[in-house]
C-alpha cells in the first residue's frame, strides 16, 4: 500500500474517532468510580437534615459504583443492582462537567477534584463524593 494511501486512511480513521467522541479527553469521567463514604458522610453531618435521615443515609453511602464508558452513558450499581442511563454532555470546562438526563431534563453539575468528583444530590441538598477506581 502506498504511504500516502495509508496516511489518508489513518487521517480518515482519526477524524471518525474524533467525530464519535471516543477520545478520553472528551470525557474526564471515563472509567469506574465508587462512592467515598467518608467524604460524603462529612457533608451529610454538616447538612440540615434531621438526625434520623442522616443515620439512614450513612448506612447507604459508600456502596454505589458508577461506570462511564463515555459522557453519553452511565451504569450505576448499588447493592448488586445495576441501572444504565443515557446522558447528554452539556458542557465540560476546567473542573466542571455538566451532564443532562434526556428522559427528565435534570442536569448534574459534577466538580472534578483530582481523582475524585463531587455532585450535589439536589433533593437532599448534600454533596456525594466519588473517587476513581480505575
Amino acid at each position: 500500500m502506498p504511504k500516502h494511501a495509508l496516511a489518508a486512511g489513518l487521517c480518515l480513521l482519526a477524524a471518525n474517532l474524533f467525530a464519535a467522541g471516543v477520545f478520553a479527553d472528551d470525557c474526564p469521567l471515563v472509567g469506574t468510580w465508587k462512592s467515598d463514604k467518608g467524604k460524603t458522610i462529612a457533608d451529610v453531618y454538616r447538612s440540615k437534615l434531621p438526625a434520623t435521615a442522616k443515620t439512614a443515609l450513612t448506612k447507604m453511602l459508600g456502596k454505589m459504583v458508577v461506570e462511564y464508558p463515555d459522557c453519553t452513558q452511565a451504569s450505576y450499581t448499588f447493592e448488586g443492582q445495576t441501572t444504565t442511563s443515557q446522558l447528554e454532555l452539556v458542557s465540560y470546562s476546567g473542573n466542571t462537567v455538566i451532564l443532562k438526563d434526556p428522559t427528565n431534563g435534570e442536569e448534574s453539575n459534577i466538580q472534578l477534584e483530582g481523582d475524585c468528583y463531587s455532585v450535589v444530590m439536589a433533593p437532599l441538598a448534600i454533596t456525594e463524593y466519588f473517587c476513581r477506581v480505575n
